[in-house]
C-alpha cells in the first residue's frame, strides 16, 4: 500500500504536505461475513487514528457518522460497520495535534500491534462486536462508547451475566481493555461496580464451563503408533481425505474465511494471485484482499504468510500411502508434546501463512544429545511459549525403557531426524520430506490424523492440551515430584494443580508412597526387618 505520493509506508512521508491514508470510514468498505478478529475490528480504529496523524491539523475530516441499523446477537453473525470506529468521534482526540514525525507515529500503532499474538487479537475480537452490538442494540449515542464509562461497562457486563461463562465475559473485556489502549483513552473496566458483576459472572456462568480435557493415555500413543508407518509414511489408518481437509483449512486459514467440512469450490481454489512488495518481504495473497488485510500486510502482521510457488515449505500434494515421512514427523511430534509435558501450538504451526521464526521453532535450533544414569537425553530449544513468550523453553525428552520402550520419544526424536534429513534452516522443527520439497506438519493437520486413529480405536477423543495432560499424568504415576513435572512443562504457578487428572490413582499413590517411607525410617531406627512378613511376635 503507497501514499498518494507513490513511498511506500515504511519510507518518510513530506512533511511539508501530508496526505491522508485511507481509513475504513472513507472506503465504505462493505460488511465482513466472517468471524471478526481484532486483526480486523482494531484497524477499524486504529486506521482512523493513523490517519489523523497523517493528516493536517487543518484538513476537514468527517468526525461523525450515523452509526449502523441494530444487529441480532446471534454468535459471530458479522462484524461491526466500518464506520463503527468512535475514534474519530472523540473530541479529546480531534483537539491533539502531531507533535511528533509522521512515521515515527506509525510506528507506534505498528508497534501496539505487535505488542499482542494474532490469536490473541482473533479472540480480543469478540468483545469488540458483542460492545458494538449491545451499543447499537441501547441505541447508546456514538460520542459514548469511546472512552466507554464505567456505567456503561456496568450495564454491557449486565447484560451478558447468565449467558456464558464468567472468563467469556472477562475476555470480552480484555478485547474492550486493548481497543482503548490502541486509542490511547481511559480504561474504566476495574472501576464501580464491574468487580462485583465479574463475581457474579463466574456464579452464573458455571453451566456454561467447559469440562475437564481427558488426558492422552499410553493407549492413545500405541493406537497412533500402530497407524503410522515410521519410516516411509502414511500406515493403514490413513486415507486420502486428510489432503482435502488440509488444503481446506490452509485455504481457510490463508484468507480468513470461514469454509466449514465442505469442498472448497475449484473457483476458490483457482482464484488470482494477488501479491505485494512489503518491506523486502514478498507476500502473496490467494483470493480476494479487503482494504484491511492489505493494511494489516504493510504492518508487518503477515511478512511470513509467503505462500509463492518457489517456497518449499507451501507445497501441498496428495496424502497417498507412499507419500513419504509424515510418519516419523508425526510420532516424534506426538511423543515429545506427551512425555514433554508441552503444548502442541509450541512445537507444530498454526498454519503455512502464519509461520514467524519469533513464533515457531525450527529445525536449525539449538538441539543437544546425553546420557544420564544410563539413559538417553535429547534436549531442544522451543523460540516460543506461552507462559515464557520470546524467551521460549527447553524441551527435554529422557529414554523410556521397559514396557515402555515403543513409545520412547528420543528413538522417535532421532527417527525423524534421520528420515527427514538435509532441510533448509529455516524449516519448521517437525516439517517433513516429500521427494524435492517440504510440507508443513500444521496442528489441525495432526489433530484431524490423531482424531481419525483415535475414532477407529474406540478411544476417547482428546484435544491438543490432552497430551500435556496426559504426560504430566504419567509421570506422577510413575513418582516423579510434581516439582520436576512443573519445570519440565514450563508451568510457572500453582495452575499445574488443574491439570491433575486420575486424582483416584496419584493421591493415594502419593499417600501411601509417604506412609511407606515413614515405616521404612521407623524400622532402621529401631533395627527391625523393614519387611513385615519376616518380623518374629513369638519371642516377645
Amino acid at each position: 500500500m503507497l501514499y498518494d505520493d507513490g513511498l511506500p509506508l515504511g519510507s518518510p512521508a513530506p512533511l511539508a504536505s501530508p496526505v491522508l491514508l485511507a481509513s475504513p470510514v472513507l472506503l465504505a468498505s462493505p460488511i465482513s461475513l466472517a468471524p471478526p478478529r481484532l486483526d480486523e475490528l482494531a484497524m477499524r480504529s486504529v486506521a482512523p487514528n493513523l490517519a489523523d496523524a497523517l493528516a493536517s491539523p487543518s484538513q476537514p475530516r468527517l468526525l461523525s457518522l450515523p452509526s449502523s441499523p441494530p444487529r441480532s446477537l446471534a454468535p459471530f453473525d458479522t462484524a461491526p460497520d466500518p464506520r463503527r470506529t468512535a475514534a474519530l468521534s472523540l473530541p479529546p482526540k480531534q483537539a491533539r495535534k502531531p507533535r511528533i514525525r509522521v512515521d515515527l507515529q506509525a510506528r507506534t500503532y505498528e508497534g501496539l500491534l505487535r505488542a499482542t499474538m494474532d490469536k490473541s487479537r482473533e479472540s480480543y475480537g469478540v468483545g469488540l462486536l458483542r460492545f458494538h452490538q449491545f451499543c447499537d442494540r441501547c441505541s447508546i449515542p456514538e460520542r459514548d462508547c469511546m472512552p466507554a464509562d464505567r456505567l456503561l461497562l456496568a450495564a454491557f457486563v449486565a447484560d451478558a451475566v447468565g449467558t456464558l461463562s464468567g472468563k467469556g465475559i472477562r475476555n470480552w473485556l480484555n478485547g474492550l481493555c486493548l481497543w482503548h489502549l490502541f486509542n490511547d483513552a481511559a480504561w474504566h473496566g476495574d472501576e464501580g461496580r464491574l468487580p462485583s458483576l465479574k463475581k457474579a459472572a463466574d456464579r452464573t456462568g458455571v453451566p456454561f464451563k467447559r469440562p475437564p480435557r481427558g488426558p492422552i493415555t499410553k493407549a492413545h500413543l500405541r493406537a497412533i503408533r500402530a497407524s503410522l508407518d515410521l519410516t516411509s509414511g502414511f500406515g493403514v489408518g490413513m486415507v486420502t481425505g486428510f489432503y482435502r481437509l488440509y488444503v481446506i483449512t490452509t485455504w481457510s486459514s490463508t484468507f480468513g474465511a470461514e469454509i466449514g467440512n465442505t469442498a472448497v469450490s475449484s473457483s476458490k481454489m483457482s482464484a488470482q494471485t494477488r501479491g505485494s512488495e512489503t518491506r523486502g518481504f514478498r507476500t502473496t495473497f490467494r483470493g480476494p484482499v479487503t482494504y484491511f488485510s492489505t493494511v494489516l500486510a504493510i504492518f508487518g502482521l503477515k511478512k511470513f504468510a509467503e505462500s509463492s510457488s518457489t517456497s518449499p515449505l507451501h507445497k501441498t500434494r496428495g496424502f497417498t500411502r507412499d507419500h513419504p515421512y509424515f510418519g516419523a514427523a508425526t510420532w516424534s511430534n506426538a511423543t515429545a508434546c506427551f512425555w514433554g509435558c508441552r503444548r502442541l501450538g509450541e512445537l507444530v504451526i498454526s498454519s503455512p501463512s502464519k509461520f514467524s521464526l519469533e513464533h515457531d521453532t525450527t529445525r536449525n535450533t539449538c538441539t543437544s544429545f546425553s546420557c544420564v544414569n544410563a539413559h538417553d537425553v535429547v534436549s531442544f530449544h522451543i523460540v516460543w511459549t506461552k507462559t515464557t513468550t520470546i524467551l521460549g523453553a527447553d524441551c527435554v525428552l529422557t529414554t523410556t525403557m521397559g514396557d515402555d520402550a515403543d513409545l520412547c520419544p528420543v528413538w522417535a526424536f532421532r527417527n525423524h531426524l534421520a528420515v527427514n534429513h538435509s532441510p533448509p534452516t529455516s524449516t519448521p522443527l517437525f516439517a517433513y520430506r516429500e521427494h524435492d520439497s517440504w510440507c508443513v506438519l500444521t496442528k489441525d493437520l495432526f489433530r484431524r490424523t490423531t482424531s481419525a486413529t483415535f475414532g477407529t480405536a474406540g478411544l476417547e477423543n482428546v484435544f491438543g492440551h490432552s497430551y500435556r495432560i496426559g504426560g504430566s499424568v504419567e509421570l506422577l504415576l510413575a513418582g516423579v515430584e510434581p516439582e520436576v513435572i512443573m519445570k519440565l512443562g514450563g508451568w510457572t504457578s500453582l495452575c499445574f494443580l488443574i491439570y491433575w487428572r486420575r486424582l483416584e490413582q496419584i493421591l493415594p499413590q502419593r499417600i501411601t508412597a509417604a506412609w511407606a517411607a515413614r515405616i521404612q525410617a521407623f524400622a532402621s531406627t529401631h533395627n527391625h526387618s523393614y519387611d513385615t512378613l519376616a518380623l518374629n511376635f513369638e519371642d516377645d
